[in-house]
Parts: C-alpha cells; structure tokens; sequence
C-alpha cells in the first residue's frame, strides 16, 4: 500500500474548489506510514535480538543485522 501511494501520490490532481491541498496532505499521510513502519520495524528488530540472545547467540552473531562495522568491544565510559 506504501508503495502505490509513493508511486501516484505525486501524480494526485488538485479538485478545483477544495479546501485542502490533497497532494500535499497525501505527502503527510505517507511520511506518517513510514514513521509507523520505521517503529514497527525497530520493535521486530529488538524482539529478534532478544529471542536469539536467549537462545545463547553471542552478540557478535549481530553485528552484521546490526549494520555495526567496529569490531572493537563497546567501553562504557563514567557518567559525570
């Protein structure tokens, strides 16, 4: 549904004597299904991770879902 609206949004005519501007209030509604998929996504993503860590994968088994390209460990620094 996403991508046909990408795909024709642009291509909405104006109806003449409409008070609202629909190509533009289509944009918005599009924006808004991306930010839904985008949080949904990250909620799939952070389920995935917590089902394989307790399954016993170690987190290096992640780096490449993760997109991490640093192979050094993460340091926590002090706080203040």
């Amino acid at each position: 549904m996403l991508e046909h609206a990408q795909t024709w949004g642009d291509k909405l005519a104006q109806p003449e004597n409409s008070p609202v501007n629909v190509k533009g209030e289509a944009a918005v509604l599009r924006a808004t299904l991306w930010q839904y998929l985008r949080e949904q996504a990250d909620a799939g993503q952070l389920k995935a991770i917590e089902t394989g860590r307790a399954a016993g994968v170690p987190w290096h088994h992640f780096t490449e879902a993760l997109c991490v390209t640093s192979n050094k460990p993460l340091t926590r620094r002090p706080v203040g």
